[in-house]
């Protein structure tokens, strides 16, 4: 009687542990199909573009239709006198009487973007065909050499902004720190970025090469910027010489930073702020 008991036992334990290992595997299998159906496309007023990748360094996003296959990328790091946003790709037909198939071009913003809203001025936008290097101002007059519809414009880079946590300052790519300064360590090329607040996030934007850079940076009373450091010891050498407040933190969770202010010579304090990891 004891033995039977004992197979049953061991009989119920094995089923148990078959429907549990089944349940992990089934989800297992769906939370993939689900994240792989989400992180492989995106739609933005209607335009579904497929994700080609997502990284550290960019996002590049591929749409097609009945004229062509287009890529647009965001450069995430791009330095000075980089485009942040390039398309390239291919015109399948004539209709738009377009004399190039192959198209390269950069795209340069003249204001601060950061959504849709932003950019509803097509003067503030100018493409520059890098085969040519003929520019072009997206108005009225020259919107027939420009390759792409400008709704489907407005649309790819409100993808690539989502996509890529980023903002654009004065034509470079600012992405938010919590999704790049772990990257920006490891590589270990700058010790100081530029940085901007925005809607109480931090996003770093270009490498800092030099220390005295930084601190003329920091002395500002631009409360909306300065410098992020992505070590705390970076951020002590740029205050070496002078008073300063910090370190300090108005905050917990994404979007705040430990900071310091340099301090003025009458004892307030600049309202740049000195980020950092």
């Amino acid at each position: 009687m004891k033995q039977i008991i004992g197979v049953k036992s061991n009989f119920k334990l094995k089923l148990i542990s078959f429907f549990v290992i089944f349940i992990l595997l089934f989800n297992f299998f769906i939370n993939n199909i689900f994240a792989y159906s989400k992180d492989s496309n995106i739609i933005v007023n209607g335009y579904k573009f497929e994700i080609v990748s997502n990284n550290s360094d960019e996002v590049v996003l591929n749409y097609k239709d009945e004229i062509g296959s287009y890529n647009f990328s965001l450069n995430k790091q791009n330095g000075e006198n980089e485009s942040p946003v390039e398309l390239t790709g291919e015109i399948f037909s004539k209709e738009r009487n377009i004399e190039n198939s192959i198209l390269n071009y950069d795209i340069n913003f003249d204001e601060d973007i950061e959504t849709l809203n932003d950019i509803d001025n097509t003067n503030k936008i100018t493409f520059v065909d890098k085969n040519t290097n003929q520019e072009y101002n997206l108005n009225n007059n020259a919107r027939f050499v420009i390759p792409i519809g400008i709704p489907l414009l407005y649309a790819a880079v409100q993808a690539l902004l989502d996509i890529g946590c980023a903002i654009i300052i004065l034509n470079s790519t600012y992405v938010m720190a919590e999704e790049i300064v772990d990257t920006l360590r490891r590589k270990d090329e700058y010790k100081y970025f530029d940085a901007y607040l925005k809607n109480g996030y931090v996003y770093i934007g270009g490498g800092i090469s030099s220390i005295n850079v930084a601190r003329s940076k920091a002395q500002s009373d631009n409360n909306k910027g300065a410098i992020f450091c992505t070590k705390g010891s970076y951020a002590r050498a740029v205050l070496t010489g002078y008073k300063y407040a910090g370190p300090e933190i108005h905050g917990s969770g994404d979007g705040y930073w430990n900071h310091y202010h340099i301090l003025k010579s009458n004892g307030e304090r600049y309202k740049a702020h000195i980020w950092y990891a």
